[in-house]
């Protein structure tokens, strides 16, 4: 009996307080063997923070223009000279719908004649943009009307004609970014004033401008 006692006395005791329980994620399938996944933190809800694109903005455009004639409007004058101004609304998919007027004057090569043919176009122009970054390759459109005037004063006061005829445009140009909201812009196009055969040689007077003017954007 004192022999129990004694083997008993070798055994280390267990206490409550040194059991270890077991971790979910280590406990083992027994069917595969596999240790299921850690279960991680619920993920977080991140607002939305995107601002929504505006629904278009005002356009402003100014530039000067050389024009080059063509036909027989070719062989009395050089080439013309005059600015441009638009004022527009471009919507959100790149298209802008804007009313422009200019001016370009043209002077006979033989300066004794002392001739200037003047063309005031006035047309509505629409545009499209190939998208939306600093560098924008465009077309546009445009139609409208063209007042003509021709002076000479060799001619006396009697030498002085216009009319008024139907005016059309198609070009391509691209523009860059210079600050927020600002763009340098180079284009090139061609004109078709038609004209009457009271009026000029041509039917209808064909003319290639290139213009470089400014681009601005205004919210």
């Amino acid at each position: 009996m004192l022999l129990l006692i004694n083997l008993l006395g070798f055994i280390p005791s267990v206490r409550a307080d040194d059991f270890t329980p077991l971790n979910q994620d280590t406990i083992t399938r027994t069917n595969n063997g596999n240790t299921p996944a850690a279960v991680g933190p619920a993920p977080s809800v991140v607002a939305n923070t995107t601002v929504p694109s505006p629904l278009g903005t005002w356009v402003v455009q100014v530039d000067g223009e050389t024009s080059f004639p063509t036909g027989r409007l070719n062989n009395v004058v050089g080439e013309g000279w005059g600015p441009e101004g638009s004022f527009g609304y471009r919507f959100p998919q790149n298209i802008t719908l804007s009313l422009e007027a200019g001016y370009v004057g043209y002077a006979a090569k033989n300066g004794a004649l002392n001739t200037t043919w003047d063309i005031v176009p006035i047309l509505l122009k629409g545009q499209y943009n190939f998208g939306s970054g600093n560098i924008q390759p465009y077309l546009f459109l445009g139609l409208g009307i063209a007042l003509n005037y021709e002076s000479s004063s060799f001619a006396g006061p009697g030498g002085a004609v216009g009319e008024a005829d139907f005016w059309e445009e198609a070009g391509l140009g691209v523009s860059f970014a210079l600050l927020t909201q600002t763009y340098l812009f180079i284009q090139s196009k061609v004109e078709i004033d038609n004209t009457s055969s009271n009026y000029a040689g041509d039917q209808p007077t064909v003319l290639i401008p290139i213009d470089v003017g400014l681009n601005v954007l205004v919210n």
